[in-house]
C-alpha cells in the first residue's frame, strides 16, 4: 500500500452558528482550497479523499469537510466558473487542467 500524503490542514476558527455565512463570504478561499485538494487527489492514485476544511471552536473540532476523488470534476467545474467570473484566468486554467486529469 502506498503512503497517504496529507496536505497541511487549515483550521478555521468559526463560530458554528456562522458557518454558512463563512462559506458565502469566503468563496475565493473555498475555491482555492478546492483546487489544492483536487490537485492532490488527482496526483495520488491511492488517495480517495482528503480533508478540504476543518472548523473548530473553543479549541475543539466540530466539523471536517472532505473532498472525494469522485467529486473532483464537479468541484473543478464550480471553481472554474467562479474564477472566470472573477477574471482570475490562471486559476480557471488550473481548474480545467485538474478536471482533465480526473478519472
Amino acid at each position: 500500500m502506498g503512503n497517504k500524503i496529507h496536505m497541511t490542514v487549515i483550521k478555521n476558527k468559526v463560530n458554528p452558528e456562522n458557518l454558512e455565512d463563512w462559506f458565502t463570504t469566503n468563496r475565493a478561499k473555498v475555491y482555492e482550497r478546492s483546487v489544492e485538494t483536487a490537485s492532490l487527489l488527482v496526483s495520488n492514485l491511492h488517495l480517495e479523499q482528503e480533508i478540504l476544511f476543518e472548523f473548530y471552536w473553543n479549541d475543539d473540532v466540530y466539523a471536517k469537510i472532505y473532498m472525494n476523488k469522485k467529486d473532483v470534476k464537479t468541484a473543478m467545474e464550480k471553481a472554474l466558473n467562479f474564477f472566470v467570473e472573477q477574471e482570475m484566468y490562471e486559476k480557471a486554467q488550473a481548474c480545467k487542467d485538474i478536471k482533465d486529469l480526473a478519472v
